[in-house]
């Protein structure tokens, strides 16, 4: 009898346990399927204007490569991005446009991002293999090693290729509730008195601290996610006492270069306009004569565009609407140049 009671009481436990456990799973999953559809939703809303589809780049998310589809990819910073205009009006896009008019099966896709240097640009090479692209345009903007990488920061875009939105958007959305619009700018500058927004605005500053700390949870999680991952620090450059920022920078062009060769794609390189006598350009060059002579084309885009003409760029770096169209017509030749010459 003592022996039924004891296992009656194991049984019990162990359906403790399995039943804790399932609550503890069917919790998670559903607070995970909600914070899901609250990213997708604001994928949707934010994506048409400064925002990244949930593939982590700009425009529409393009399906698997058709057998005679013509595929470029443009690598790079906020030029390529498109910072102050909508997606459909950087470039890539209307470099698409246009060559659609010739040809139907051509696909652009815009793989820019805002502060993106080559350290970001060297692992979205590897990001965006699956694209299957013909030609790569690589434009950094002489930002130099920045270790920013910013698609590799996210834990769900390593493991699954979804870049979360919602860690941002609860970032701004805190500052403008707790601030204001107007008063947007000069929050991020530290200019403002929180103690003073605190009261002006008592509910609105409540409702952003709310949201702060949201973002605070998920900043946290994703962490511990990359933390697990191996991933959160990426050193394939030790640098030593003898090595230059110049030397990290060039060390990664050469393996984009290698990268991209070794998977038979078309390599272009861009340099920014007025950077062609900088150091890091000049390296370039001497790297592509050495190295890659007849395998990489570089293009210096000073003579197409004119940073100083505020009809070209609205602050002398980032291009107006007409500074992006005036680009991809100084670039359209080339990739037509390729179907042309029957490279493709």
């Amino acid at each position: 009898m003592a022996a039924n009671e004891q296992q009656k009481k194991k049984l019990s436990i162990k359906k403790i346990f399995i039943f804790s456990s399932l609550t503890i799973f069917l919790s998670l999953t559903a607070i995970f399927s909600a914070l899901l559809i609250l990213d997708l939703s604001i994928h949707k809303k934010l994506e048409n204007q400064g925002g990244l589809n949930y593939r982590g780049y700009r425009g529409t998310v393009v399906s698997s490569k058709k057998k005679d589809e013509f595929r470029v990819a443009f690598f790079g910073e906020c030029i390529t991005f498109g910072y102050g205009v909508h997606w459909n009006e950087a470039y890539p896009a209307v470099i698409e446009k246009f060559m659609r008019m010739v040809y139907p099966n051509t696909t652009a896709v815009n793989l820019g991002a805002n502060s993106h240097g080559i350290y970001g640009i060297y692992h979205d090479v590897d990001y965006y293999d699956y694209l299957d692209y013909d030609v790569a345009f690589i434009f950094d903007g002489n930002v130099g090693v920045s270790k920013s990488d910013f698609r590799g920061e996210d834990a769900f875009f390593l493991l699954f290729g979804y870049k979360t939105i919602l860690q941002t958007y609860l970032s701004e959305k805190a500052m403008i509730l707790k601030y204001g619009v107007s008063n947007l700018e000069n929050a991020y500058l530290g200019k403002i008195d929180s103690n003073i927004a605190k009261k002006e605005r008592p509910i609105q500053f409540m409702l952003g601290m709310v949201a702060s700390e949201m973002e605070v949870i998920i900043k946290a999680a994703n962490k511990k996610l990359l933390s697990m991952l191996s991933m959160s620090e990426k050193q394939e450059f030790m640098s030593k006492k003898d090595k230059t920022a110049s030397d990290e920078f060039i060390y990664y062009v050469d393996k984009i270069f290698e990268k991209l060769l070794s998977k038979n794609k078309i390599v272009y390189y861009l340099c920014k306009s007025g950077d062609y006598n900088s150091k890091q350009q000049t390296l370039v060059r001497e790297l592509i004569r050495r190295k890659y002579s007849n395998k990489v084309k570089y293009i210096d885009l000073s003579p197409i565009l004119d940073l100083q003409n505020v009809n070209i760029a609205f602050d002398g770096l980032h291009l107006t609407k007409y500074g992006q169209e005036t680009l991809s017509k100084g670039l359209l030749e080339e990739i037509r140049k390729l179907k042309g010459d029957g490279k493709i």
